[in-house]
């Protein structure tokens, strides 16, 4: 009986008979070929979109009188034209409490019951440290 196997295989072999491979439990050869033209749709959605919003955000800035392809160094320049970064004289100076203020209003908070005498005495200390 092994003779006779032997036989049946070599002789398979000889003329090219491939056996079947077992699909598996994902379904073998179609079901890559499934996932795989998958994967390629997916990527055409995002191409096609990319293109999609890049058209978009061109025409937009062209109706803004901005030219696509210069948007950053004309956006930069403007802002560097524009009085949101000048720093002149005019522009009001920031609030910056004395310390005799600070202290002022530390004690005006346990007379109206805001903080306790502890935490006044705390909050005090601590605003004479940062001095």
């Amino acid at each position: 009986m092994g003779t006779e196997l032997s036989a049946v295989i070599g002789s398979a072999y000889l003329s090219g008979f491939v056996p079947p491979a077992d699909p598996g439990p994902f379904g073998g050869q179609q079901s890559f070929d499934a996932a795989f033209n998958g994967v390629g749709v997916i990527i055409g959605i995002f191409v096609v979109v990319g293109i999609v919003l890049a058209v978009r955000n061109a025409s937009v800035d062209v109706r803004r009188g901005i030219a696509p392809t210069t948007v950053d160094a004309q956006m930069k320049a403007r802002l560097l034209q524009s009085s949101l970064l000048d720093a002149s004289d005019d522009a009001p100076a920031p609030l910056a409490r004395t310390i005799d203020e600070r202290l002022g209003e530390l004690d005006r908070l346990p007379a109206g019951g805001t903080i306790s005498e502890a935490e006044h005495a705390a909050a005090r200390a601590e605003a004479l440290r940062s001095l």
